[in-house]
């Protein structure tokens, strides 16, 4: 929930919305001084004694003009918003089955997080060690591993290296097949045979 909460409440999505109201600001201004620029060309038309066909052209896109306006001003903004509070409600209902997930396979969860992490103890991995496997286990990128400990990228890479020679793998595709290979069923031919 913790994780939800923080994308709902993102400063980012604060960011997103200033600058897309800024964007419609500077259209919209940008349309209506050409609104009023037609205004007065209408105006001086009709006071020049004009054409009708100048009048009525002067008149339509003043019409275009105001349709772009609200379109801006009224459209775009709903639009965005229910597309928000869409998005928001199907984030809220991904979590929950993440939730329901979460709690029928706690008992899996926590069974396998042991096994896991008697496996490091078997490997004489260290405090360190055992963290980046748990990390890279969970499919985690060397950068973000680096960000979520506070340690370089060169680190990380010495503690995944030192991991995957003390337990005699090579790389992270064979550290995470070495406790998930088993879990999976094979998969089953489901087409017909003929």
């Amino acid at each position: 929930m913790n994780k939800l909460k923080h994308f709902v409440d993102d400063p980012t999505n604060e960011l997103l919305k200033r600058l897309h109201s800024n964007e419609r600001l500077v259209i919209g201004v940008a349309i209506f001084l050409t609104l009023i620029v037609t205004v007065l060309d209408a105006v001086e038309d009709f006071g020049q004694s004009a054409s009708a066909w100048s009048i009525f052209a002067d008149l339509v896109y003043m019409g275009l003009m105001f349709g772009l306006l609200s379109y801006l001003w009224i459209f775009v903004p709903w639009t965005i918003n229910r597309s928000h509070r869409e998005l928001q409600i199907r984030l809220l209902e991904s979590h929950k089955d993440i939730v329901a997930w979460r709690e029928k396979a706690s008992g899996l969860i926590d069974g396998l997080s042991k096994m896991i992490n008697d496996q490091f103890d078997q490997w004489q991995l260290s405090p360190a060690e055992k963290q980046v496997g748990a990390l890279l286990i969970k499919g985690l990128s060397i950068k973000q591993i680096g960000q979520l400990r506070q340690t370089s990228d060169q680190t990380v890479r010495q503690q995944a290296a030192a991991l995957y020679a003390k337990a005699g793998l090579g790389g992270r595709v064979e550290l995470s097949a070495f406790f998930l290979e088993d879990l999976l069923s094979p998969i089953q031919n489901t087409k017909a045979k003929a």
